[in-house]
């Protein structure tokens, strides 16, 4: 917990993340921001995404060059920026276009690194159905998604060094010996999947020799709503977006991983500015006619600004915008997990008989302890009263 705004914002810069605040202390551990919520009963919760910077960046101002340019431009800045980048690659739309904004630029990658429950994937192929897009499937990406994708960078670039990472029996040794909660990055999400970023993490910090070094993450898509009252279009920067990846100092006894969003950064702006300016006009006449858009996800109350419609951005409407060489339909691509304390993703961990009841069980108590103290509005659970995530905070809107 910290006191000082000030300093709060100066550490938010140094490691590059959100912070939660209540009752003007701050955190940059999610659980204990609700937890002292709990405790001082000051159930007002936000979130600061670098809250000052974005709401003074000039959202009419779109920039002249084209998007592919500033991804381009993006990807030569971080290269004259480290020695050596690694970039983390899902077989997503985003990271896949991190490595072409890389690659079809003339721009070296040192390393390509995908993680994965491989061994997992390897037993239960047999049950994958290219027709179930459903979050169950997510780890399948690997093998319709990321695997090509490597395949083909390994026969052209073939200077790129490709890691996969194999989390299966790592996530279950960490969590059988009570190691969870240095999983738990930024105290919001303990999912067996987390060992991947462990390890991702892991890796980094054996990298140190090569001097300045960076792990270049695709996150994320513009989260974009149109605010019902003023009739005008908002983004802002959700809360498990821009601190994945983010590890407390206990994780690797005082090492912090360097990690560079590709889109999300304060070094250049006018990827933002661009992608904002593209949506906008693009969805105007979407959102101001009769029938409402299929790519609406939800309805929410909007701390700044009332009511606003929130738009999934997941969707291949929205890739094929921001994206010029995505193609939907040429990869197979899953849904999102619903929770981060228990994802449909990592059904193999509590369901299969990969894992023993021991295990499964002692997963069980270190959810309930993460969750311990935590009021019950701050909960997310599922129709079985299984706790799935804390409630979702976001940034301060950005009118645009």
């Amino acid at each position: 917990m910290i006191a000082d705004k000030i300093l709060a914002d100066m550490m938010s810069f140094s490691i590059n993340a959100g912070y939660w605040y209540c009752n003007n202390k701050y955190f940059f551990n999610k659980a204990e921001c609700l937890r002292y919520a709990t405790e001082t009963r000051n159930y007002d919760v936000g979130f600061n995404f670098f809250d000052d910077f974005y709401n003074a960046v000039n959202w009419t101002l779109e920039p002249s060059e084209s998007l592919e340019q500033l991804y381009a431009n993006r990807a030569k800045q971080l290269r004259g920026k480290y020695d050596y980048i690694v970039v983390a690659f899902t077989g997503g739309s985003d990271s896949t276009n991190v490595i072409d904004s890389f690659l079809n630029n003339g721009l070296h990658i040192d390393e390509i690194i995908t993680c994965y429950p491989v061994e997992v994937i390897n037993k239960l192929k047999h049950n994958f159905h290219p027709s179930d897009t459903s979050a169950a499937n997510l780890m399948f990406e690997f093998t319709h998604a990321a695997a090509p994708k490597l395949e083909q960078i390994a026969k052209t670039h073939p200077n790129v060094k490709i890691t996969v990472l194999d989390y299966s029996q790592r996530a279950i040794d960490i969590i059988s010996t009570g190691n969870l909660p240095k999983l738990v990055m930024a105290g919001i999400g303990a999912s067996p999947s987390l060992a991947g970023h462990y390890m991702l993490a892991e890796r980094i910090r054996e990298y140190m020799d090569k001097g300045s070094v960076a792990c270049v993450t695709g996150i994320d898509k513009p989260r974009m709503v149109w605010e019902t009252t003023e009739k005008r279009f908002g983004m802002f920067f959700a809360d498990i977006t821009v601190v994945w990846g983010k590890h407390s100092k206990i994780a690797f006894d005082g090492f912090i991983p360097n990690m560079e969003y590709f889109y999300f950064t304060q070094d250049m702006p006018e990827i933002l500015q661009k992608q904002v300016a593209i949506l906008k006009r693009t969805l105007y006449p979407i959102v101001t006619a009769p029938v409402r858009p299929v790519f609406y996800k939800d309805i929410h109350k909007m701390s700044s600004v009332g009511q606003a419609e929130i738009m999934q951005m997941d969707t291949d409407f929205f890739k094929t915008i921001l994206y010029k060489q995505w193609k939907p339909g040429t990869v197979f691509q899953a849904g999102k997990p619903s929770g981060y304390f228990y994802q449909e993703s990592a059904e193999w961990f509590y369901k299969s008989p990969l894992t023993d009841k021991r295990t499964k069980d002692y997963h069980d108590g270190q959810i309930r302890e993460l969750i311990h103290g935590i009021d019950e509005r701050f909960i997310v659970r599922d129709e079985t009263g299984r706790p799935l995530k804390f409630v979702d905070k976001v940034s301060k809107l950005c009118l645009v």
